[in-house]
């Protein structure tokens, strides 16, 4: 991955060090495919950040955050999910979801918001940007890029 995408990973592994909390961060090798692709910088820092911030509480064992990053055919896949409470509000049928407290505009806070804006910016109408509660508990962000 190209672009600087990785400081999620290194945002997650510095609040796991200095005590914030105790996670497993899952952080399989890319795919092959995905590792020549350029990204924007700092796409998935502000989504581990939510998750570390909104998803896991401090002091319970077993927290994850997993990042996962595939390339299937044209589109570049990029996952964001942890085991923490989940979402505080609405999910719509199209997977947009609209917070209970919302600090923007569009449902969303300032860190989504702004990651949405610039991809929205870059992508136009060619990328997907789906949020979600998993069955066992926690959130699920995946971003769709296409790939030029």
């Amino acid at each position: 991955l190209r672009g600087g995408s990785d400081h999620g990973l290194r945002h997650a592994s510095a609040a796991a060090a200095a005590g914030a909390v105790a996670i497993l961060a899952e952080l399989p090798m890319p795919d092959a495919a995905a590792v020549d692709v350029d990204v924007p910088s700092f796409l998935l820092q502000p989504l581990v950040e939510n998750a570390l911030k909104h998803g896991l509480a401090p002091g319970h064992p077993d927290q994850t955050i997993a990042i996962s990053v595939t390339r299937a055919s044209d589109m570049l896949e990029l996952v964001v999910e942890d085991n923490g409470k989940g979402l505080d509000g609405l999910i719509t049928t199209s997977g947009r979801f609209l917070a209970v407290r919302p600090r923007s505009v569009d449902g969303l806070g300032i860190g989504l918001t702004n990651t949405r804006s610039r991809v929205t910016m870059l992508y136009g109408d060619r990328y997907t940007f789906l949020m979600s509660n998993q069955a066992a508990g926690g959130c699920r962000v995946e971003i769709r890029l296409p790939v030029s």
